[in-house]
């Protein structure tokens, strides 16, 4: 999906639709995610209204951390961290 415009993109979402994020700058996949001790990937990045990160963690266990695209989400527990590879430094959602 990383040819279709910005346009083609928002009308996608728009219409409740989800793209899966390919793009090297904007995706997440192989971002490394940490919940507690628990290492992990993200294998899958989909975004629409939400944005969806699948993580696979070492333990071959797999989950979902749902992102709210619009802002904050009150509801969302913040148990997760994600690696900055160039900073070298875990930030927490």
């Amino acid at each position: 999906m990383g040819n279709l415009t910005m346009k083609e993109k928002l009308k996608i979402v728009n219409e409740g639709g989800e793209i899966d994020e390919t793009e090297e700058y904007g995706s997440w996949k192989g971002i490394k995610i940490r919940k507690a001790d628990k290492m992990g990937i993200v294998i899958k990045d989909m975004n629409g209204i939400f944005r969806n990160l699948k993580i696979k963690f070492n333990d071959n266990s797999q989950e979902t951390i749902r992102l709210n695209n619009i802002g904050t989400d009150p509801n969302y527990v913040h148990q997760y961290e994600w690696y900055n590879k160039q900073r070298k430094i875990w930030y927490r959602f």
